[in-house]
């Protein structure tokens, strides 16, 4: 059975903000972000949104990014991003330079009601968010300089910081939002040298963390093959990974459960996604809104 080859994450959420993807909003949006009096407000754009793209003048621009139904389907969370842009000197970076990036949580439904901001503008690029309910628990990323943070949420909008990630970590929230697992690759992740069949293995390690970041149960090893990393959670809260070959799985306390069969689906990964449990697609509309662009997605439970 095939499955598609995931590689870092963390690389592809890179690559989507810098070259900033997403749904562009206006200032008559009911989307658009507005600085507050948060600590960070003096690092966010302050150009004009006004006129096109110069090489001599930066403009601010505003997006909605990222978002994703809560665990139950009855809600969304996205990111409102902000940054300021202007053409390029050189062919070589790109399209435009960007700078000044910030962001902003925001919760609603899909049809745009019960809108609300969770906490001020923060400066730096958010990471996809997972919203759980009913607790009420939001876990987002976010970049600071060249670091990947990871924070629980508060509904007071204040953030506790639970995990510093580093280029080989990633952080997957369980279906309930109350084990995170942990996962360490090696870097460089696979120092492969011109084409090796099979590809070669990689040892990596699994870490479940409770919901303030404390170490739940031991750290294990996983030995799998390189590039073809997969891991996802089931509904009965079992985490797996999997490179297409082999298949290994750990329950909520971070116990080694030995080789499973190969999971059903690569994504969703968790309970709260792009799809919810319905099968209902998140996007945009035409005017850079989010809302539901299809019904058929393939909902959290193929595993």
């Amino acid at each position: 059975m095939k499955h598609r080859v995931l590689t870092l994450i963390s690389t592809s959420w890179m690559i989507y903000l810098a070259t900033g993807c997403g749904a562009a909003l206006t200032q008559k949006s009911r989307t658009a972000a507005k600085v507050d009096s948060s600590p960070d407000a003096a690092l966010c754009p302050s150009a004009s949104e006004a006129g096109g793209l110069s090489l001599f003048w930066w403009r601010t621009r505003r997006e909605v990014i990222m978002p994703v139904w809560s665990s139950d389907g009855s809600m969304v969370a996205a990111f409102e991003q902000s940054y300021e842009e202007k053409k390029s000197w050189d062919p070589l970076s790109g399209t435009t330079e960007k700078r000044k990036f910030c962001h902003r949580l925001v919760v609603q439904k899909a049809d745009g009601s019960e809108r609300r901001y969770v906490g001020p503008v923060r400066a730096g690029q958010g990471i996809v968010p997972f919203y759980f309910k009913p607790s009420e628990r939001i876990y987002i990323g976010a970049y600071k300089g060249q670091n990947r943070e990871f924070y629980r949420v508060e509904a007071d909008g204040s953030r506790r910081l639970i995990a510093t990630l580093s280029a080989g970590d990633e952080l997957l929230p369980s279906p309930d939002g109350n084990v995170l697992a942990r996962i360490t690759l090696p870097v460089p992740y696979c120092d492969v040298k011109g084409p090796e069949v099979p590809l070669p293995l990689v040892t990596y390690k699994v870490q479940m963390l409770n919901a303030d970041g404390q170490a739940i149960g031991p750290e294990e090893d996983v030995t799998q093959r390189c590039f073809s990393l997969g891991f996802t959670w089931t509904p009965a809260q079992t985490f797996i990974v999997f490179d297409g070959e082999s298949a290994q799985a750990f329950d909520a306390e971070g116990a080694d459960l030995g080789a499973v069969p190969q999971p059903g689906c690569a994504a969703p990964r968790t309970s709260s996604s792009e799809v919810d449990g319905q099968g209902r697609v998140l996007g945009y509309d035409d005017k850079g809104l989010i809302g539901v662009v299809s019904s058929d997605g393939q909902a959290f439970g193929c595993q």
